[in-house]
């Protein structure tokens, strides 16, 4: 009686943390945000350019497995006004790796493919 007592207020008590994002989950959700956006800003896009920003985590590939570890971080931007993106690449502590931009887009100094 005792240890059935004893698992269901364990249960009980785990439940509800099991609903929580973890935190570690939600730290690699916008890892170098801030970095990323503050690149949107040096490259003098217009707000009313931007349809939506999002990241992507790229993981190193090293093994038979694939990695486990961030490689780098990629913002990616959807404009309004051009079919294409821009990418910022910055690595796993947020330094700046590069930008360039997809199809038709084309902002000012950024390579584009």
């Amino acid at each position: 009686m005792r240890r059935i007592l004893s698992s269901v207020m364990t249960s009980l008590f785990l439940l509800p943390l099991l609903s929580l994002p973890t935190p570690a989950a939600a730290y690699f959700d916008d890892l170098c945000k801030t970095e990323i956006d503050a690149e949107i800003t040096r490259l003098a896009i217009p707000p009313e350019r931007i349809e939506r920003t999002y990241t992507v985590n790229v993981y190193n590939g090293n093994g038979q497995t694939g990695g486990g570890r961030i490689d780098r971080i990629e913002g990616w931007v959807v404009f309004k006004d051009c079919k294409g993106n821009l990418v910022i690449k910055v690595d796993r502590v947020c330094r700046p790796l590069g930008n360039y931009t997809t199809y038709e887009c084309q902002v000012p100094g950024v390579r584009n493919y």
